[in-house]
């Protein structure tokens, strides 16, 4: 449903300067199966919905590829891309209070798509009949439905949005931190509801720094550092068993693992072109300060190198029950 290749995303500071923010990322999104991208905060992970929606700043340049039902996004003006929000794809964005209106009531935010997005108009009383439905199955009453946005907390304004995404006939979902501020039990009333769109049918992309998220979700997970993606997968497969250097601090900073926290910086190196991990890692070899770490791709057990420079081994036929290639983007390759 979604591709997207090769995309990069560059911060334009002057004429001779560009800071990149996104590097090479390339992902898929398929319908029925979550996608999430977990990173630190700054990693870049919002830029890349910012560029789904076209809604990056004038001095964001970015090139590659975004291609949604086979239409290169990156190829279509602004006035058709904002034709297709709601309709074909919608933004959960990371900041529920500024994403509502504030001057309408949250029932009538969620009612209006009935009128306006949807090809199918509803009578009144069918419309209220399904928001007070839509609303009840997030922990929300009628009385919230006649509130304004400012009056429910953040909690309550992200569940809104929620039941807008399951109103809306858009076929993708793109959540940015879409439990962010919630409650357990609130969460899980929002992981539920996004299983449930990748359930119907719908592309689902998650943004997080939060890995309870993929955890419950499942599907597929990358782990974005520094605006590049340094290992990605089956969820489970990931998580259960990393490989990255980053990926595996990552998990043990977690309060469960015994709350270890990324030095800022240990190596006494300054990046030099190789791995943007190496300042902060702590299995570092001596190319990973000044050579591009190479991709690697694990399929039943086997490593075989995706860089052109290293050779190209034999690729046993890979079985059609197996789950997709865990990959991965480091000097130590599979058995770091």
């Amino acid at each position: 449903m979604l591709e997207i290749k090769n995309l990069h995303i560059s911060l334009v500071e002057n004429k001779n300067h560009q800071r990149p923010m996104v590097r090479q990322v390339s992902l898929q999104v398929s319908p029925h199966r979550p996608f999430t991208l977990i990173g630190e905060t700054g990693c870049g992970k919002s830029l890349i919905a910012h560029a789904i929606f076209n809604l990056l700043p004038p001095e964001m340049k970015i090139s590659g590829c975004l291609r949604y039902l086979g239409r290169n996004l990156l190829n279509c003006s602004a006035r058709a891309i904002q034709h297709m929000w709601g309709r074909e794809v919608f933004l959960f964005p990371q900041e529920p209070g500024t994403a509502l209106n504030p001057l309408c009531r949250s029932r009538f935010q969620v009612s209006e798509i009935f009128k306006r997005v949807c090809d199918t108009r509803l009578s009144r009383a069918t419309s209220r009949d399904l928001w007070i439905k839509l609303f009840h199955q997030v922990g929300l009453s009628v009385r919230d439905g006649k509130k304004f946005p400012w009056q429910l907390s953040g909690g309550m304004n992200q569940r809104v949005l929620a039941v807008m995404a399951m109103a809306e006939p858009a076929r993708l979902v793109v959540a940015d931190e879409p439990t962010k501020g919630l409650d357990p039990a609130k969460r899980q009333i929002t992981l539920d509801l996004l299983r449930k769109m990748s359930d119907m049918g719908k592309g689902l992309l998650v943004i997080s720094h939060d890995l309870e998220v993929p955890r419950q979700l499942g599907g597929d997970l990358a782990v974005m550092y520094a605006g590049t993606i340094m290992e990605s997968g089956p969820a489970d497969i990931v998580l259960n068993q990393p490989r990255h250097p980053y990926t595996r601090a990552l998990l043990k900073a977690l309060p469960e693992n015994g709350l270890h926290p990324i030095p800022l910086k240990i190596n006494g190196h300054t990046f030099q072109g190789g791995c943007l991990f190496s300042p902060r890692c702590k299995s570092t070899l001596d190319q990973c300060f000044h050579l591009k770490p190479p991709e690697y791709t694990m399929k039943s057990g086997l490593t075989v190198s995706l860089n052109k420079n290293l050779g190209k081994p034999h690729d046993p036929q890979p079985n059609p029950s197996e789950k997709l290639p865990h990959i991965i983007r480091c000097h130590h390759g599979c058995a770091g």
